[in-house]
């Protein structure tokens, strides 16, 4: 935060030297700027203001400076929803006061802190201000005379509440209001309007826009799978033929969905050879919040040499609904699906299935489309009908709806707060709340009055509060603290943290790569193997490229390390069996809420299940599944995961899975149980003795006997695989086969094939 020591307090004015602001003569063609008198008069009159202005007009970089301008001594926060918005915002601001990031204007979010006495705005995301009014003596943001939520309908809404506590705050202390100035460029103005006590509201007029020719599907595709195929037939069919001018844009739902089309791509290339096309002609890239940064402004955002007489398909997730300009840009595929951060409010459960996109973000991924001056006639085609269009929602679901309470409330709890205390312009449901509590109460966080609890009374909830880290790794952190284990359980969590993030570019080829790092009995080890590797390369580019690794996040990961442990440099973990152990238990400890039984195969039951009742499948991609094609599958008794997620195709899946078939885990499983019995206020059945849960013995020696034939030893090889396939094969309903079998029928008609055999059939 602005050190209120170093500012002036509101309402008193310091002496110190006049602004002198300089600014860039490109400001002065912003929309924005060309309303700076309306907005500073209804700025200075109001606490709150609504500003709506589209994508294009300049205000996230523009604000700053007209605000500074009006009010030399002002001190400003900027929010902005994620990291890579603040990167671009404090830089185009910077450059518009002729000024360099952690001058007049800084950036902050997380261990990134570029901030200095001279600094009068500071850029950051919404969880860093939320982290800074939870601090004593900061709860009315002393120093501060404005904050900016930019994307008002996409930050943290926790943080829009506690600034309007803040200003409830200042009202009692007799201070000055907090002017909070929320801007979006497709907003629901009435009903923050309301929110904000009836603010007033200032609409911004874009630039004229340029003409852009939009097509619609006439087909609707219920089934995400079916996208890829369909993106690359408009691609060949409606660009590649045509011969329109510029670089394609393609946004899928998400990476797997990436990787598909860019199979389906290659394909059908390669299927219209004699048709002229040629896969040499064309850059494949991916673009997703996964991309290193320098590849993103070499390959992305600017155009290399070397693909200035190719044409580049950027294929992307949702990163692509950010106010970027990409260069070259006349041509967009929209699959019209994506997938959001989604809570199922019913179970708690992490949903990984694509939500169709709403209307709002349709139309800020057509601005993407030709936004350089002198750029042709863009095209959008959309793998959607013109009715799905008009049917979808204005907006997407609200980030409260589809948020995980447990930070939240362990957050306010921490600031003798309720979250029934707050004003919450959407409030979450019963369910989400009661899920939250449990799982905090279960991992010890929580006492039984949902207290948070005390560490001189052997509780958690205390320090794990001090960690900026979700609350099932604060957990584990707590531990591997009092294991002796601090170093090796900062690196876990950072790891863990910021693993969505660690790997560009194919997962698949990726995955080919780093078998070396696996862990048989954890895949949360991985990650440990991972970090050493890294430290032992971390000099070394080459190594990076290699293995697919972003050197960027590896950088947030040392900062992490940095602040988590409280260290001054992170070094290589010496992974022994007593570390092991101890961080295995600490593990344990952290995600006691998500400790899985078996119950047939690779099927598990939830030991402490929310109000969602069925099986838990485990991933395929994890070390607890079987690989190895001539190895009958080993099944762990207990399993702990990391995340547990849902879907429409699965009951459940647990990813980042810890095999528990130890003996001295079966204490901690029958204390989870304790907690359950307590949580739930009924008797959990204690489990059977430790021999029950022992691994499986290593087979006794063969005994030798004659060589079989050969026609007996294919004969057993045989029976073996058909044993492994009925292992292995998943447990499915009728209805599961059904479904599987339709799909499969319909999924493989090719309108062309079809049409070719009709033909023949009817002319010979």
């Amino acid at each position: 935060m602005i050190d209120p020591e170093k500012l002036h307090t509101v309402g008193q004015e310091t002496m110190r030297p006049k602004l002198n602001l300089q600014l860039d003569p490109a400001i002065y063609n912003s929309p924005v700027y060309k309303r700076r008198e309306d907005i500073n008069r209804t700025v200075d009159t109001n606490t709150y203001t609504l500003l709506i202005s589209p994508p294009g007009t300049g205000k996230s970089t523009t604000l700053p400076a007209l605000l500074l301008e009006h009010d030399p001594n002002a001190h400003i926060i900027e929010l902005q929803p994620r990291r890579t918005a603040v990167d671009n915002v404090a830089n185009w601001a910077s450059k518009l006061v002729k000024d360099e990031v952690g001058g007049l204007i800084g950036k902050r979010y997380k261990r990134t802190n570029i901030v200095t006495g001279k600094t009068q705005v500071i850029v950051e995301v919404p969880a860093s201000l939320t982290n800074e009014l939870s601090k004593p003596g900061h709860e009315t943001l002393p120093g501060v005379k404005i904050v900016i939520a930019d994307e008002v309908h996409e930050p943290d809404p926790i943080a829009l509440a506690l600034l309007k506590r803040a200003n409830k705050l200042r009202k009692e202390k007799g201070i000055e209001p907090l002017k909070v100035i929320a801007t979006s460029g497709t907003l629901d103005a009435k009903g923050y309007q309301k929110y904000f006590d009836g603010a007033p509201i200032i609409e911004i007029e874009p630039p004229k826009p340029k003409e852009i020719d939009i097509k619609f599907s006439t087909v609707d595709y219920s089934d995400v799978d079916q996208l890829p195929a369909q993106a690359a037939r408009v691609l060949a069919d409606q660009i590649l033929k045509p011969a329109l001018p510029g670089d394609v844009l393609i946004v899928t739902p998400g990476r797997s969905e990436m990787e598909d089309t860019k199979a389906a791509i290659e394909s059908i290339i390669r299927d219209r050879a004699k048709e002229g096309l040629k896969n040499d002609d064309l850059e494949i890239m991916f673009y997703d919040r996964s991309t290193p940064k320098d590849i993103a402004d070499q390959e992305i955002l600017h155009v290399k040499k070397e693909h200035e007489n190719k044409r580049r398909i950027i294929i992307a997730t949702s990163i692509a609904n950010t106010s970027v300009t990409i260069p070259r840009l006349y041509n967009l595929i929209n699959m019209g699906w994506q997938k959001l951060p989604n809570i199922d409010p019913d179970t708690n459960l992490i949903v990984h299935d694509p939500v169709r996109t709403s209307r709002s973000t349709i139309k800020q991924i057509q601005n993407r489309v030709s936004r350089e001056e002198d750029a042709p006639l863009g095209h959008v085609f959309h793998l959607f009908s013109e009715e799905s269009f008009n049917k979808r929602p204005e907006y997407d679901t609200s980030e409260i709806q589809r948020t995980d309470l447990a930070a939240i409330l362990l957050r306010l709890k921490s600031m003798n707060l309720d979250i029934k205390d707050l004003d919450l312009i959407e409030s979450p449901t019963d369910a989400q709340v009661a899920h939250a509590a449990k799982s905090l109460r279960l991992i010890q966080a929580l006492d039984t009055e949902g207290n948070i609890t005390k560490t001189e009374k052997g509780g958690a909830g205390q320090e794990m509060a001090t960690y900026e880290l979700e609350p099932h790794l604060a957990r584990m952190m707590v531990e591997a603290k009092r294991q002796g284990i601090t170093n090796a359980g900062a690196v876990l969590a950072a790891m863990y943290q910021n693993h969505r993030e660690l790997i560009y570019g194919s997962r698949k080829e990726a995955d080919a790569k780093h078998t070396k790092y696996k862990d048989k009995q954890s895949d949360f080890y991985s990650l440990i193997n991972i970090w050493n590797d890294y430290i032992a390369n971390k000099n070394n580019d080459q190594w990076f490229k290699d293995m697919q690794f972003n050197k960027d996040t590896f950088t947030n990961i040392e900062l992490d390390i940095k602040d988590i442990a409280g260290i001054d440099q992170p070094v290589a973990i010496n992974f022994d069996n007593d570390t092991r152990k101890k961080l295995k238990r600490s593990i344990m400890e952290g995600f006691a809420d998500r400790i899985l039984e078996q119950f047939r195969g690779y099927d598990y039951r939830w030991l402490s299940p929310p109000a969602y009742i069925g099986d838990v499948t485990l991933s395929k991609r994890s070390v607890l599944r079987t690989t190895d094609r001539n190895a009958i599958p080993v099944y762990s008794k207990y399993v702990i995961a990391g995340e547990i997620g849902k879907s429409q195709r699965f009951n459940a899946v647990a990813n980042w899975n810890m095999d528990l078939s130890d003996k001295e885990d079966l204490e901690f499983i029958n204390e989870v149980r304790n907690r359950i019995a307590e949580v739930e206020g009924k008797a959990i059945p204690q489990e059977t003795p430790p021999e029950s849960i022992e691994k499986p013995k290593e087979p006794p020696p063969a005994v030798i006997t004659p060589t079989p034939s050969i026609e007996d030893d294919k004969l057993s090889q045989a029976i073996q695989e058909e044993t492994r396939k009925i292992e292995e094969k998943p447990r499915e309903s009728v209805a599961q086969k059904i479904y599987k079998s339709v799909r499969k029928f319909f999924h493989n008609i090719n309108p062309i094939t079809i049409m070719g055999k009709i033909k023949k059939f009817l002319l010979g």
